[in-house]
């Protein structure tokens, strides 16, 4: 019995059991956003619907008579809400996904260097017969934007536009007060414009489960 291919399997069926079990966390822990998501929107609707009925307005009303603004802006604030930090879990899970390949691949790995980078792994990887695919490199750039508004964001936006708003919408970095971080004008909050989905989401974890398929040349 070769020991250390035995235990490579072992290795490789934990991780696609964690990069599984990472999908089912994330959709659980989305569900109830998307819920709030849909409850607002039907709320918005039912109440356009009543507008058109002329059986009421958007305007709030209190019981003095003061004026509250309307209803639709804190229904549009809601659903705002709910998409930001359903954006912020996306961008968390991506994060974790990517990670997750990370630690694994170093196991499975006998001659890493000390400080091994993305490139060294995927070259040792490749030496010893796993397929990577192209795209892993890909969720290597979101990560990194997302982690270190990182000088890679640019490339990302240049060769994938969709996983940002659109330029027009970008803005600076700023600190909580509001200040912008930085008068260079290449300085872009590249994380906090990025746009991210779901779809993308269940993507690259496919992607990454493709990194423990063999090289087509090793395939038996």
């Amino acid at each position: 019995m070769d020991i250390r291919k035995l235990l490579l399997d072992i290795e490789l069926r934990r991780y696609r059991n964690g990069l599984q079990r990472l999908g089912e966390s994330f959709h659980a822990a989305s569900k109830p956003f998307l819920q709030d998501i849909a409850i607002i929107e039907k709320e918005f609707r039912d109440i356009e619907e009543a507008i058109s009925r002329g059986e009421r307005t958007w305007e709030i009303i209190d019981e003095d008579g003061m004026d509250c603004g309307y209803e639709s802006d804190h229904l549009l604030a809601m659903i705002s809400d709910a998409e930001e930090n359903l954006m912020l879990l996306r961008k968390a899970f991506l994060v974790l996904i990517y990670h997750h390949w990370e630690r694994s691949a170093q196991v499975w790995l006998e001659d890493l260097p000390k400080k091994p980078n993305h490139e060294k792994i995927v070259t040792s990887l490749q030496k010893r017969g796993f397929f990577i695919p192209p795209q892993l490199d890909k969720l290597r750039m979101i990560a990194n934007t997302i982690k270190h508004n990182s000088k890679c964001a640019k490339e990302l936006y240049h060769s994938n536009p969709e996983y940002f708003n659109s330029d027009t919408n970008f803005t600076k970095r700023t600190t909580l007060e509001g200040k912008v971080v930085s008068k260079d004008p290449e300085d872009i909050d590249w994380e906090g414009n990025m746009h991210l989905t779901n779809e993308n989401l269940d993507y690259f974890i496919k992607v990454a489960l493709e990194c423990v398929l063999p090289a087509p040349s090793s395939a038996s």
